[in-house]
């Protein structure tokens, strides 16, 4: 199972790592894995031109109502003034070391009233989503539409 974190880094070490890109499409982990001599990372998933898988769901990935969502990808949710973070691991989503199996199961887990109580919530709704080496984030509610039409 793998442990994606998120790090806080400077300015001065972001553009450093954007100074090694050798392509366009060297990702920031693929730029750090090659300047600490690590091994090029396994592919789990292929996308297409908005970042979302187009054939099985690879290692880790989650899968839910027709979408798929690959390993490592970030999510967030805003609730009251509350700012929730997740990441896909493991086919779940993973929140302060807590497992869900969907959306709303984590939002509804984790988002609370002001005055502190449990709600019912369409996490279709509230979740936004990162994939893996991009900066874009899209509403998971986005995802879903588009996968009716």
């Amino acid at each position: 199972m793998k442990d994606y974190r998120t790090v806080a880094i400077d300015l001065d070490i972001h553009k450093a790592i954007e100074a090694e890109r050798k392509t366009f499409a060297e990702t920031r982990n693929d730029i750090l894995r090659r300047l600490l001599g690590l091994p090029a990372a396994a592919e789990p998933y292929r996308a297409d031109n908005d970042g979302l898988t187009t054939d099985m769901p690879g290692p880790g990935c989650w899968s839910g109502k027709g979408t798929v969502l690959p390993a490592g990808t970030d999510l967030r949710m805003v609730y009251n003034g509350e700012t929730y973070i997740a990441v896909i691991d493991d086919g779940s989503w993973l929140i302060d070391g807590e497992r869900h199996s969907s959306p709303s199961g984590a939002a509804s887990a984790v988002a609370r009233t002001r005055n502190g109580k449990r709600v019912n919530l369409d996490g279709w709704e509230y979740w936004h989503y990162r994939i893996p080496g991009t900066d874009e984030w899209r509403t998971l509610k986005s995802l879903k539409e588009s996968k009716r039409a």
